[in-house]
């Protein structure tokens, strides 16, 4: 067995853990990997991730340091507001990154945009494995496009940012779509069915557009009429 000890800035966050244990740990000298939850909170329903470079107890570390954001609703001016490309992919905006992924798991979302959580930046994040079983990876894209489109279908959709409410919306039913991932990198993505239905909404929220400006103006009306009716009986209510 290996004996770790952890240096003297983390015994504050240990005696918060382990309060009667001493600042030593025991691991195994295999390091073995373990498979933890991708969100803060997990349901029975949550995908597993593997994290291949991190033991339970650096995971443990890492979630120590994650914050969930504040996700804008409606009608917050910001959602409204074409955000602005990244030039510098940094230390900061891969924290960015790490907390929209679980603030989008914490909210239970498939996808989350940067200005959703109040960052004017061109900046997504997407996964689908909360309403599809499907091998397709997380997805982070930075400065996306969409650069070509076919066909058209209706679903329904809804928003993070308009909680409750969803509604058939017409999109293109296959896209490809450009941008960086992560590192920097220039990366293709080709979607149909969710996936170009979930890129297509978190790029429209980058270009300052809500699932809702695709509806006919009749339709967005009505919808903002009883919208603001639910709002003041939540007033109401409080």
């Amino acid at each position: 067995m290996w004996i770790l000890s952890f240096p003297r800035k983390y015994n504050t966050h240990f005696n918060l853990i382990f309060q009667n244990f001493s600042y030593c740990i025991l691991l195994s000298r295999s390091f073995t990997f373990y498979q933890y939850p991708a969100a803060i909170t997990p349901s029975p329903e949550q995908t597993f991730r593997v994290c291949p470079y991190r033991t339970w107890i650096l995971e443990m570390f890492y979630n120590m340091n994650m914050a969930l954001y504040e996700i804008r609703k409606y009608p917050d001016k910001i959602l409204k507001q074409k955000t602005v490309e990244l030039s510098d992919i940094d230390t900061q905006t891969q924290n960015i990154i790490d907390n929209m992924i679980e603030t989008m798991y914490g909210a239970r979302g498939i996808g989350l945009a940067a200005n959703q959580i109040g960052i004017s930046q061109r900046l997504c994040v997407i996964d689908l494995s909360l309403r599809e079983s499907n091998k397709i990876p997380l997805i982070v894209l930075i400065n996306p496009v969409v650069v070509q489109k076919e066909g058209m279908i209706d679903a329904e959709e809804g928003c993070l940012s308009i909680p409750g409410y969803m509604t058939s919306i017409k999109r293109a039913e296959k896209v490809l779509v450009k941008g960086l991932n992560r590192e920097g990198k220039p990366v293709e993505i080709e979607g149909d069915g969710l996936l170009a239905r979930a890129l297509q909404h978190e790029i429209d929220h980058l270009d300052g557009l809500l699932f809702i400006d695709r509806m006919s103006p009749i339709r967005r009306e009505f919808f903002k009429r009883r919208y603001k009716k639910s709002l003041k009986g939540q007033e109401n209510d409080t």
